[in-house]
């Protein structure tokens, strides 16, 4: 398995830019199964991470709706039509009934922390989003083992689930079937706490595009996420993270035009 960066050019061509026939639900819409009663603060940075990196509409789901319409005016609180699902940040077990709801659409479903120890969802997971810690529980091993060989780890996980995998460390890895890719930041600030949550987020947009290959999607997702927390002198938040969203891919759209 060849490893190759994720860059900027990667990224660009993997952001579909919307044109005049297009339409809030055809830029893509994502559902958000996120934010528990013992972390609500979830829910709203993974809609942060979709809304503010080009999804043209959010359903939240989750039980934060109060603390995310506070912030977003834009998100629906209903039901609805989606293009892809996001599941699992904050998780709690009051989370359950809705996201094996959202799970039973033919939709990409995006599956990140604690909702990867229900099986019917890690199952049904189109990307996973696990840092070393989940992958070793995932995986029924020790978290030094998955420290010593991050990409077999991962590369096992895309076996076990067939599902792209974004292993989320240092270095953060991206596995769709024989592809890898690595990300790797200039400054290690965005390590802290809610990142995961507001890139989920990202990752969500940037599935509901609609592309058919998931792998480069997921990839640019990692990038755009990546590129905002190294921007942002640190110390930084992820709060700050998902402000840094739009001049990332204002930048990424700008070189996509010049190629």
């Amino acid at each position: 398995m060849n490893l190759q960066p994720i860059d900027a050019a990667l990224a660009a061509s993997a952001i579909r830019v919307p044109g005049p026939l297009d339409d809030k639900y055809s830029r893509g819409v994502v559902g958000l199964v996120t934010g528990s009663d013992l972390y609500p603060g979830a829910g709203l940075l993974s809609t942060a991470g979709a809304i503010l990196s080009g999804a043209g509409l959010v359903r939240y789901l989750g039980v934060a709706k109060r603390l995310v319409l506070g912030r977003f005016p834009e998100v629906v609180l209903q039901p609805g039509r989606v293009q892809a699902g996001v599941v699992g940040c904050g998780w709690g077990e009051d989370l359950l009934p809705v996201a094996l709801n959202l799970a039973m659409q033919e939709i990409p479903i995006v599956v990140d922390a604690g909702a990867l120890n229900v099986t019917e969802l890690a199952e049904r997971a189109d990307v996973i989003t696990p840092h070393h810690g989940e992958a070793a529980r995932v995986l029924g091993v020790g978290r030094a083992e998955v420290d010593a060989d991050p990409l077999g780890a991962a590369r096992e996980l895309e076996r076990r689930l067939g599902a792209v995998v974004v292993l989320k460390s240092a270095t953060t890895l991206v596995v769709s079937g024989d592809r890898a890719w690595y990300y790797q930041p200039t400054s290690h600030w965005g390590a802290t706490a809610g990142a995961g949550d507001v890139l989920a987020g990202v990752i969500g947009a940037m599935v509901a595009q609609g592309q058919v290959d998931l792998g480069p999607a997921v990839a640019a997702g990692v990038y755009v996420h990546g590129q905002a927390a190294t921007r942002c002198p640190g110390p930084i938040t992820a709060s700050d993270i998902a402000a840094g969203l739009r001049s990332v891919l204002v930048d990424l759209l700008a070189e996509r035009s010049r190629s």
